[in-house]
């Protein structure tokens, strides 16, 4: 199997492609990536147009796109060309050139918040950011396509090192340079939170059973913001309101995953969380 990476110098889509080539999946032979990091703008039809025409793919893992909530409030323009336009040349080709499977990541902001209760595949979609709503429309453009695909909507991903515009990362960055770390709201907000390896294999399942349909992949535990503070130690914070658009509560049902894939995350957050706490930031003297 030949498979074309989009985003594989990312957070999620290098370490999947590091992973992939280990993988108990028989069939893959090559990958290849595609990824913004090295100017490959899945924006630019006609140099994918000839990666397509070179390259003869079997599977699509897309990835790319521009990410963060927060970001996308202010960069708008970037955010809806590169999710929504970037993902319809990706369709456009993957059927012009006889894609067997196109696996697409979404996000579980496009979900409508229901605080700590567990959403489905099938809960309202109601996205508030501009991030949420690019990733929803990207979503309905591979849904309209002629393709077999899957659609992954990862919960809030973390692994050993982050992304640093997310809770746990950033809060390791800033106690590691010493300030205190950005608490937001009053400690309530909650997330599911899902260990990257973890996600991982549940990609390996879709690839391996070439799987179809919508797939929640997210964490077992609802973990609140104060769960997170009292995990890491309760270090200094620097408490402000919430920022508008953040979501106060997101957590994922898992159950068609375990069904369809036998997928469970087998990481356990609290016990992780502290033992990368503990390995990477230094003890004051």
């Amino acid at each position: 199997m030949n498979i074309l990476i989009t985003g594989d110098r990312g957070f999620i889509g290098s370490q999947l492609k590091a992973a992939l080539p280990a993988s108990t999946h028989p069939r893959i032979h090559a990958l290849t990536g595609y990824d913004l990091k090295g100017a490959q703008d899945i924006r630019d039809r006609m140099r994918l147009d000839m990666l397509f025409e070179t390259s003869h793919f079997d599977c699509v893992i897309h990835l790319a796109a521009l990410t963060g909530v927060r970001r996308g409030e202010l960069y708008g323009e970037e955010y809806l060309t590169t999710n929504i336009v970037g993902t319809k040349n990706l369709i456009d080709l993957s059927e012009k050139y006889g894609i067997k499977h196109f696996i697409h990541f979404s996000s579980s902001s496009i979900y409508r918040e229901q605080g700590s209760e567990p959403l489905s595949e099938t809960a309202p979609l109601e996205p508030d950011s501009i991030y949420g709503m690019t990733k929803l429309v990207a979503e309905k453009i591979v849904q309209r396509s002629k393709l077999k695909w899957a659609i992954v909507r990862p919960f809030t991903v973390y692994s050993d090192v982050g992304r640093p515009d997310q809770v746990p990362e950033k809060w390791i960055r800033q106690a590691i340079a010493g300030t205190p770390v950005s608490f937001y709201g009053d400690g309530t907000t909650g997330r599911g939170y899902t260990y990257l390896p973890d996600l991982i294999k549940g990609v390996e399942a879709i690839l391996a059973q070439q799987a179809t349909g919508i797939f929640n992949l997210g964490g077992s535990q609802y973990i609140t913001l104060a769960d997170l503070w009292a995990i890491c130690g309760r270090p200094e914070r620097k408490v402000s309101p919430l920022p508008a658009g953040d979501r106060h509560g997101i957590y994922a049902d898992i159950t068609k995953a375990g069904k369809e894939l036998n997928w469970r995350p087998e990481t356990d957050f609290k016990k992780k969380v502290s033992e990368i706490w503990r390995l990477r930031v230094p003890r004051p003297l």
